[in-house]
């Protein structure tokens, strides 16, 4: 699959509100949806995926002062390389201040999700607590949870939710995870 630069948004409709699709690879897709980031993981981040996250960080700023972000864990995604995680944390430090939340659902269970877990808690030192994060078990549950915080209303919620599904059925990342 050829990838899809943030240069060329793609927008998909999620309940009245589009979803803009930023960056798509083979097992990874990235987007927002008002002044959420969204980013499906379905294999392991590379420097060039941070990038692309740093990329659609700022393009965000452009528009909102702050913002929250939803990290979906799909099976098929394993720990960054030592590169990307390095790229991570540095990406933390920049933007961690404009930050309202981060929903980190994993999706599984087990060795995988353990290992997964793991990772994510070390992340969240570096962020000193400038913004909350929950690794949650279910999309619907991080949604929740991030709607409790945003704020988002119950449609807001909704549609919230019909956008991350909607990028994580993208084929470059269900082909990925299952």
């Amino acid at each position: 699959m050829r990838d899809r630069g943030i240069n060329a948004p793609a927008p998909i409709h999620a309940h009245s509100t589009p979803v803009t699709v930023t960056f798509e690879t083979d097992g990874c897709v990235m987007g927002y949806w008002r002044d959420v980031l969204i980013v499906v993981w379905a294999a392991q981040a590379t420097t060039q995926h941070v990038a692309e996250f740093g990329r659609l960080a700022a393009l965000m700023l452009q528009q909102y002062t702050r913002a929250s972000t939803v990290q979906v864990l799909a099976p098929g995604s394993t720990v960054p390389t030592a590169e990307a995680r390095a790229a991570l944390i540095t990406l933390i430090e920049q933007y961690a201040d404009h930050l309202v939340c981060c929903a980190a659902p994993l999706e599984g269970s087990g060795f995988w999700a353990s290992t997964m877990r793991s990772f994510l808690t070390g992340l969240q030192l570096f962020q000193r607590n400038r913004f909350k994060t929950k690794i949650c078990s279910t999309l619907e549950e991080g949604i929740q949870w991030l709607a409790s915080l945003h704020p988002l209303d119950v449609d807001d919620a909704a549609g919230l939710l019909a956008a991350t599904s909607e990028l994580r059925r993208r084929p470059s990342v269900s082909r990925s995870s299952g």
